[in-house]
């Protein structure tokens, strides 16, 4: 039972439909109305052999516990599900959302989201604590009767503001219009699911965090595969990392009032991959070296060369994933003369070298 009505459920039907054309031969079939799955389970349960589900209401869980059938639930709107489930990791989420506003110098933020759905709730309490683990606050707001334009006008400017997904960034979107903020000047904005529809109708585009739905559908549909061969289900939900970051308009800003700092940032995410170093970025400012690595992290808390590694490799990420280089020619694009030194850190950054990371990444 997939409603396919917005962008995260049609990229878990997409990625159930791959894992059916690789282990079928199944026969899929759609439920679009929530009202309409009770009888649908009362009429087809025998004809049915297991089922995958947007049950995030209370009535949907208990028609599928009703019906007997081998069921994964693939919402997160529940604080207590009794079906198995694959979701989204909301803390792996809220650890990129740190990390993208982090690298842009943002030392405010503020949180939105209707905090009814638990993901809401899990990825706000992750976000505050990525935050306090890096010393900072956050002010977080409840949009359960929709994005209060007063709360937005009380915000300090700058601030980063992670939104619980992409309707409500586009809400907040608005209502800086509304209150006479600029985004992403005053206010930068990251959603969480990556709609396009979404992201791109909005005034401003949204950055927005892919949660890799359709391998959400992967696995659920692995999981009900074996249930419907009689394994006994997990104890605990299923947990699918995020992809990255999509930037877009809404974060793409510097939030750095120190002018040479600024220029350093900028200078290293547009050089970062070209035969260059730190000593390249000093040609056009009248302080020192030393003087610039001091205040460089002191505004953003870790090295120049750190933030040079930091921008090669998220630029390896995106060629393994987006494009069909061999790695050393990824690890040249990125800056790397020896692509064995390249796969070594690189092992040592991820975890696991740069053809096993792309394999995983396209495994759906």
């Amino acid at each position: 039972m997939l409603p396919v009505d917005v962008m995260y459920t049609r990229e878990v039907v997409l990625g159930v439909r791959s894992y059916c054309r690789s282990h079928g031969p199944w026969e899929l079939r759609i439920i679009r109305r929530r009202d309409m799955l009770a009888d649908t389970l009362a009429r087809d349960a025998d004809e049915s052999d297991g089922l995958i589900g947007v049950l995030g209401f209370d009535f949907l869980e208990q028609s599928v516990l009703d019906s007997k059938l081998p069921a994964v639930n693939v919402s997160g709107q529940l604080d207590e599900c009794r079906l198995p489930s694959v979701l989204p990791d909301d803390k792996a989420i809220a650890g990129l959302a740190v990390a993208h506003f982090l690298a842009r110098g943002f030392r405010r933020f503020a949180y939105v989201g209707a905090v009814e759905f638990a993901y809401a709730k899990q990825r706000r309490d992750a976000f505050v604590a990525g935050l306090r683990a890096a010393g900072f606050g956050c002010l977080c707001h409840d949009v359960a009767d929709g994005v209060s334009t007063p709360w937005m006008q009380s915000l300090a400017v700058p601030t980063a503001v992670l939104a619980s997904n992409d309707v409500v960034a586009h809400q907040v979107v608005n209502a800086c219009s509304r209150a006479g903020l600029d985004v992403p000047a005053d206010l930068a904005v990251l959603g969480v699911d990556n709609d396009a529809l979404e992201c791109e109708l909005s005034a401003v585009p949204l950055s927005s965090i892919d949660t890799d739905a359709q391998r959400v559908g992967w696995e659920a549909a692995s999981l009900l595969d074996r249930l419907m061969r009689g394994r006994r289900a997990p104890r605990r939900p299923v947990l699918v990392a995020p992809r990255n970051v999509v930037a877009r308009d809404s974060t793409n800003t510097l939030a750095v009032e120190d002018p040479d700092v600024a220029y350093a940032l900028s200078y290293i995410k547009a050089h970062a991959c070209d035969p260059m170093n730190v000593s390249d970025i000093m040609d056009e400012l009248t302080i020192s070296r030393r003087t610039l690595e001091k205040r460089f992290r002191k505004a953003m808390g870790h090295s120049l060369h750190d933030e040079v590694r930091r921008v090669k490799f998220a630029r390896a990420q995106a060629l393994l994933v987006d494009s069909d280089l061999l790695v050393p020619g990824v690890a040249r694009r990125c800056g790397f003369n020896d692509p064995k030194r390249f796969t070594t850190l690189f092992r040592v950054r991820f975890g696991i070298p740069p053809a096993a990371y792309r394999r995983k990444m396209r495994a759906v």
